[in-house]
């Protein structure tokens, strides 16, 4: 296939310090033909004026509706209202591709049949682009449904993938999503879908004081204290999670995870099933600190 199209969904919200850099960034990506179809969620700066200048020159459209909602439902919106294409991938509104990120994708699965995924990671940069570190995603361990819902998934903007599986995330209807890539993948892991990783960075991923999603490397006791701090005043968003996805996919899990995710899910009974849950060894993160994490919050019942 030569100049494979791929659309670039995009969702936007106050995004104008960075927005111009980062559409620069997507359409100067080679061996691809790039439609770029954007939401804004309720932005009151100069974002809307930014995406119609680039609308009046480029292959890019855009729709608001008005509401506010978040980028998890926000980039879902955007994924169902997408125009018809073989490959797609998520963008944010603030970080910089290097002009190979697409092609490299698409070199990954575009001759799979079937839904498939792929991932790649990235530079860690600052506002100015110095780069900080590379984000080290272990591609080397599977993924799995428990480690997913365990909360090890690369960002969504590192997401390249067929319309296949566009399609059964389009299709779905999650009555809780953290974000958008969780259940990108967790609906790839329900399908059986092909993924394929590269460990190399593909893109600058920006932190700033605006980002919606960070993190820094290293302070792991400060880190493990606010993610305590999240999981004891989340309303156990990752049950949820574990319903929302039982709910969608349940019948087409084998019963062995059919199984695991039953005892997930029931798993604040008693202290025997937390203390099982606890020490369930599908439920391992390559993280110390989610290991401590998943422990205390299992055995407090605020997982």
């Amino acid at each position: 296939m030569t100049n494979p199209k791929v659309v670039v969904l995009l969702s936007t919200y106050n995004g104008e310090s960075f927005l111009d850099e980062q559409l620069e960034s997507v359409f100067q990506q080679v061996g691809v033909s790039v439609e770029v179809f954007a939401r804004d969620d309720g932005s009151t700066d100069n974002t809307l004026h930014i995406l119609k200048k680039w609308s009046e020159r480029n292959n890019l459209s855009f729709f608001c509706d008005g509401e506010n909602i978040g980028p998890q439902r926000s980039f879902l919106r955007t994924l169902r209202k997408s125009p018809d294409a073989p490959f797609y991938a998520f963008a944010d509104q603030d970080d910089v591709w290097k002009p190979d990120k697409l092609l490299r994708g698409f070199q990954g699965i575009g001759e799979v049949s079937g839904p498939a995924l792929f991932m790649s990671t990235y530079d860690v940069v600052d506002r100015n682009l110095n780069q900080l570190f590379t984000r080290d995603m272990h591609f080397d361990v599977p993924f799995t449904i428990w480690s997913t819902l365990m909360y090890r998934c690369p960002s969504g903007c590192v997401m390249f993938f067929n319309n296949e599986l566009k399609k059964q995330v389009g299709d779905s209807n999650p009555k809780f999503m953290r974000m958008h890539d969780f259940w990108v993948l967790l609906t790839a892991l329900a399908n059986r879908a092909k993924i394929v990783t590269l460990n190399e960075p593909l893109m600058l991923y920006r932190q700033h004081e605006n980002s919606t999603v960070g993190f820094n490397k290293g302070q792991y006791l400060m880190k493990l204290s606010r993610l305590l701090n999240s999981a004891l005043n989340n309303n156990n968003e990752r049950l949820r999670q574990a319903s929302s996805f039982q709910n969608e996919f349940g019948p087409i899990l084998s019963d062995n995870d059919s199984k695991e995710l039953s005892k997930l899910l029931d798993y604040r009974r008693g202290l025997r099933s937390r203390l099982l849950l606890a020490r369930n060894p599908r439920f391992k993160s390559l993280s110390w600190s989610k290991n401590v994490l998943f422990r205390i919050s299992v055995l407090l019942g605020v997982f």
